[in-house]
């Protein structure tokens, strides 16, 4: 354990630690937790046990009910009143957060990811103030200009993933897809840059290669052929999937991971300018499989897989590669757009 949490576990130890004391304490480690990444799983594993040893030092007394873990189904993870009351027993379980194997994916990290999840539902339901409000819906198309860049992005698109590779964002989209289809929870322990593959397969058990063959035989052509499909453009899992897809290639085009996927949306940066997109399956703080854009503390959800990603790329910042991208998509029929690297997918 680092000498920070070691000291910090020594003082909340003390005779003389209030309950306001560790009020507090718990308050910074779960902000800690739901905004930071990750990099080694022992020391999530540390931060997450003081974090538990402060709740439990406000509640007190043994509770009367056992904690038991979200069941491993889609639909499973839990909204964020069921998880708050989750958490507290847990805290005032003897069970611990630190896996006992360090065989990544593993059941054995089922306990971490759920106060990992429980970190972020509670910080997201509170940034985004979801107590007191539903999120605002994303109006962006309503003009002749957006529809057009609505359009513009999908001929982009489509040209742009005939020749993509993945070369810079690897198998995120493959990800992406596969956390639409399975409970969002036990994802949430994850470090970075570890693979999300090693916990779905666990979940698809003896079903994973027939569930994720098929998507990587056929690559990305069957998602976007449904975004011209009729009966395809609801907030669906079809349509969150789609969206996922084209995030992914917008990411691969301007070479940065920025699709958040579930309950990553807690690391989405807390100030404005800075948008991002962000898909959700089953994570408890909304609707199943809707999908948006996040910018600091403003949330909207859209009604179509286009217009989401079309409304991020418009509030990007000037002069970096999404704010190319969308000048292209925004230019008037036959502008001039010299040294822009998109100008090439644009059909003339």
């Amino acid at each position: 354990m680092p000498a920070q949490l070691v000291w910090l576990s020594a003082e909340l130890g003390q005779p003389s630690a209030t309950v306001e004391d560790n009020a507090a304490v718990h308050v910074r480690l779960q902000e800690l937790l739901s905004s930071c990444t990750f990099l080694e799983s022992y020391y999530l594993a540390d931060v997450a046990e003081l974090m538990l040893t402060a709740r439990r030092n406000c509640l007190g007394a043994e509770p009367a009910a056992a904690f038991c873990l979200p069941t491993l189904d889609f639909g499973s993870s839990p909204s964020p009143d069921a998880v708050r009351a989750m958490y507290d027993l847990l805290a005032r379980s003897k069970i611990t957060a630190r896996p006992a194997s360090d065989e990544e994916g593993s059941a054995a990290f089922d306990t971490l990811s759920f106060v990992m999840y429980a970190a972020r539902s509670a910080a997201v339901h509170a940034r985004f103030k979801l107590a007191s409000r539903a999120p605002d819906v994303l109006e962006f198309g309503a003009t002749p200009d957006e529809a057009l860049a609505e359009k513009a992005l999908y001929d982009v698109v489509t040209a742009f993933a005939a020749q993509c590779q993945f070369k810079q964002t690897g198998d995120g989209y493959l990800y992406a897809v596969l956390q639409l289809r399975l409970p969002a929870w036990p994802f949430s322990g994850q470090v970075s840059g570890a693979s999300p593959f090693k916990v779905a397969s666990r979940l698809l058990g003896e079903g994973t290669n027939d569930s994720v063959r098929p998507l990587i035989d056929a690559g990305v052509d069957p998602f976007l052929r449904r975004i011209v499909e009729p009966g395809e453009l609801a907030a669906n899992q079809s349509a969150a999937e789609v969206f996922a897809v084209v995030a992914c290639l917008v990411d691969e085009m301007c070479g940065e991971r920025t699709l958040l996927v579930n309950d990553c949306i807690s690391q989405a940066p807390p100030d404005s300018g800075n948008p991002r997109p962000f898909v959700n399956g089953d994570f408890g703080c909304f609707q199943p499989h809707s999908y948006g854009v996040v910018d600091g503390p403003d949330l909207w959800l859209a009604e179509r897989p286009l217009q989401a990603v079309a409304a991020m790329l418009s509030r990007a910042a000037p002069g970096t590669l999404q704010g190319r991208l969308w000048e292209v998509l925004s230019a008037p029929a036959g502008a001039d757009l010299p040294g822009n690297p998109f100008t090439k997918y644009v059909r003339r």
